[in-house]
């Protein structure tokens, strides 16, 4: 039986993963301060993906969590473009759609020893960082749910 339903709070510097029990778990990290870290220019390269992996994988081994059966983990921002262009906001992911979308990022990378400037920055970590955790805690699916604060827009359109 998978464990309980979680979700990261994406509004914040450092991702914190919360259960519905209201158990939380802050990874110490988020994207934009990876992001800064590895490809300070905006444009991640491949060398740079590897050691914000590694970054990611230590995040995980300090947080007291250990892979398991679990299903749905949420992103909740107010940013619809938060994981832009590869996750649109309300699609639900499997895991394996998950590491299709990332391998696709990291072959530009590949190709043309830089990505794609508007497919760079925080989202490319957020990408890294979702696909780390689904990888290493067993989440199954996936799924990005905007949330409109009070007197803010609701997005582009």
């Amino acid at each position: 039986m998978p464990d309980r339903a979680w979700q990261i709070d994406g509004d914040v510097s450092e991702w914190t993963l919360t259960d519905t029990l209201q158990n939380r778990v802050s990874l110490g990290l988020g994207p934009a301060a990876l992001a800064a870290r590895h490809w300070p220019d905006g444009r991640p390269r491949s060398l740079a993906v590897e050691h914000a992996i590694d970054d990611m994988e230590m995040a995980i081994e300090r947080s007291p969590l250990r892979h398991a059966n679990r299903d749905l983990l949420t992103l909740v921002c107010a940013d619809p473009a938060v994981m832009s262009p590869w996750i649109p906001a309300g699609a639900e992911l499997h895991r394996d759609e998950v590491e299709q979308a990332f391998s696709a990022w990291v072959a530009t990378l590949d190709r043309f020893g830089a990505a794609d400037p508007s497919a760079s920055g925080s989202a490319a970590a957020a990408l890294l960082m979702l696909r780390e955790l689904m990888h290493h805690l067993g989440f199954q699916r996936f799924c990005v749910s905007v949330t409109v604060m009070p007197g803010m827009p609701a997005g582009p359109g």
